[in-house]
């Protein structure tokens, strides 16, 4: 799939379909620029079969994102303008066409631009990772106050703080929590072994994966 108009920034895969989302060209955001794309993984052109445009009104960017397995709950990360996540929902399960409402507040990354973001299986724990340095990134955990949606106020767990490269660009969890992967900016993939299901600060046993010879990473999904 090649968009040349728009930089994508997060991927999910549910079933045969992909979704897909758009922040814009080169980084220039306009009225119409923050998108997410639904589509068949066996299209042949490409083209999207449904397409929900947020506006700019209540997400300055999408720069991560994560569709919960019960394709109802949304999450959105923000690199630009004020950084951070925030939740939403579909009205129908897996349809871009249905309404979408914003829910819960913005839960701040404290000016840092979020690049990761998902949640845990059900709901109850979310997640924000962005770059802190010259090879350095972050994960930060999150409790939910309620299932699914964000507060300013939700309780941080410890963070994951060891990750030695520049800007992670996507964070995905295997079923039981047990494995947690990494995408890097630069074109790496990690996967860890979490001792505590769903806990990013109990990672250990890293495996990384070379992709650099396809392409920088923007996203990756389980």
């Amino acid at each position: 799939v090649e968009n040349d108009s728009a930089w994508m920034t997060g991927m999910r895969v549910h079933g045969t379909n992909m979704y897909i989302s758009n922040r814009g060209n080169n980084n220039h955001l306009d009225s119409n620029s923050v998108k997410l794309f639904k589509l068949a993984i066996t299209s042949s052109d490409g083209s999207p079969d449904q397409t929900l445009d947020l506006g700019t009104s209540t997400f300055t960017s999408i720069d991560a994102f994560d569709l919960a397995s019960n394709g109802t709950n949304l999450l959105f990360g923000a690199f630009h303008g004020t950084g951070g996540v925030r939740s939403g929902t579909l009205a129908t399960a897996f349809d871009l066409t249905s309404t979408f409402t914003a829910t819960g507040s913005l839960k701040s990354s404290g000016g840092n631009g979020v690049r990761a973001c998902s949640w845990n299986n059900d709901g109850t724990k979310y997640y924000m990772g962005y770059g802190t340095g010259t090879n350095a990134s972050t994960i930060r955990q999150f409790t939910a106050a309620t299932a699914y949606t964000t507060a300013s106020g939700d309780t941080e767990g410890t963070a994951f703080t060891s990750l030695g490269f520049n800007n992670v660009a996507d964070i995905s969890f295997n079923p039981d929590g047990t494995r947690l992967y990494v995408a890097e900016h630069d074109g790496f993939l990690h996967q860890y072994t979490l001792t505590t299901a769903f806990d990013t600060s109990t990672a250990t046993s890293q495996v990384t994966v070379d992709v650099t010879d396809f392409f920088g990473n923007e996203g990756t999904s389980p």
